[in-house]
């Protein structure tokens, strides 16, 4: 007798009298549900948080907490020490040095990325980060600025790939859907060629377009209200190191 091991992430239903191309699936309905899972997980996490943001949701989800409707299919925090101590306690983190973060999986088997404090290498430190986090749906979340920010340093070093494009339609997002008004946050850290990389994905139609599903008319007015956005944002030549 053979016996062979499956996960229930590779495992796939067996059938007997019934062919395949009989079957559905909805790739798109089983992301849905895995997103809401994350979610709800992640709410469950800041419930047990003190009313003090020390674990604050970055990435997707923190996006579609400022208005996307993309889902994503894990889930990114930053944590000060004390939750990164009852995080080990719950679950078996494991240690990412070259990108400089922790992981764990949920008990349905999702990814969460956890960035510690004054241990990881996102540009913004957690403390800025829990400063300026705002409740939405449940969750602490990064403000809009620090997404900008922390979308824009993901994006340099996977432009033109999937997760690249994922990086890019979040910037557009976050620059007409979240309220863009922290000027102070945005001059602290972008540096001139992070606006010269901000305006040219706002600038690009094509970027639109792909958003909006190629709704060629509300692509235009997205992108007209990014650009008076960002313009309005974005200091003086004299005032960007």
């Amino acid at each position: 007798t053979e016996i062979y091991t499956l996960s229930l992430h590779d495992a796939l239903p067996i059938y007997f009298g019934r062919r395949w191309d009989n079957m559905k699936f909805d790739p798109k309905a089983l992301l849905a549900q895995k997103a809401e899972k994350i979610e709800k997980f992640l709410q469950e996490l800041t419930v047990k948080m003190a009313e003090k943001p020390t674990l604050v949701v970055i990435g997707g989800f923190a996006v579609r907490a400022h208005g996307s409707r993309r889902f994503s299919h894990d889930g990114d925090i930053m944590v000060d020490y004390r939750t990164h101590g009852e995080l080990r306690d719950q679950f078996a983190l494991y240690r990412n040095p070259r990108l400089g973060k922790e992981q764990f999986l949920t008990p349905f088997g999702a990814d969460v990325d956890v960035y510690v404090e004054n241990q990881h290498k996102l540009r913004v430190p957690f403390d800025e980060i829990q400063a300026f986090a705002e409740k939405k749906n449940g969750l602490w979340v990064a403000c809009a600025e620090h997404l900008v920010i922390l979308k824009l340093d993901a994006l340099k070093s996977r432009r033109h790939s999937d997760k690249g494009d994922k990086d890019t339609e979040d910037i557009l997002v976050l620059t007409t859907c979240a309220k863009l008004e922290r000027t102070s946050i945005l001059k602290r850290h972008l540096l001139s060629e992070d606006w010269a990389l901000l305006f040219d994905i706002v600038d690009t139609p094509g970027n639109w377009q792909k958003l909006t599903q190629n709704n060629y008319k509300k692509a235009s007015a997205l992108q007209k209200e990014a650009q008076a956005t960002l313009k309005a944002l974005r200091p003086g030549e004299m005032e960007i190191e």
